[in-house]
C-alpha cells in the first residue's frame, strides 16, 4: 500500500496541474489524501461506486474514476468540479492514468 503522503503529494501535483481540487479514496471508503476539507461527504458515493461495473461516473458534479493496480481496483480518483470545467475532465483522467500507477510501482520495487 502507498503511503498517504506520497499519495498527498501526487494529487497536490495534479491539482497544480488542472486547477481541480481531487480526492483519492480506497476500496474500504477510507479517505488517503485530499485537496479539499469536506470529503468525507463523498465517501458513500465511492463506496457505491467500488460495485459499479463503470470506470468512471459524474454524482452530483463530482466526478469519480477508479484506479487499478494490475487489474485490481484500488482507489476511488473524485475530481471535484462542475460542468463548467467539463473539459479538463479527459485530462484529469489521462495524469491519474499516468501519475497513480507509477507512484504503486514505485513503492512496491
Amino acid at each position: 500500500m502507498i503511503s498517504n503522503q506520497i499519495l498527498q503529494n501526487t494529487i497536490d501535483g495534479l491539482k497544480g496541474i488542472t486547477r481541480i481540487d481531487l480526492c483519492i479514496i480506497d476500496v474500504e471508503g477510507k479517505i488517503l489524501a485530499a485537496t479539499f476539507p469536506d470529503a468525507e461527504r463523498y465517501v458513500e458515493h465511492a463506496q457505491a461506486f467500488v460495485e459499479s461495473p463503470a470506470d468512471s461516473q459524474v454524482v452530483n458534479g463530482y466526478q469519480f474514476f477508479k484506479v487499478f493496480d494490475e487489474h485490481q481496483l484500488e482507489y476511488i480518483l473524485l475530481a471535484n468540479g462542475d460542468s463548467d470545467d467539463g473539459a479538463k475532465r479527459p485530462n484529469i483522467r489521462r495524469y491519474a492514468r499516468l501519475l497513480l500507477p507509477s507512484v504503486i510501482n514505485i513503492n512496491q520495487q
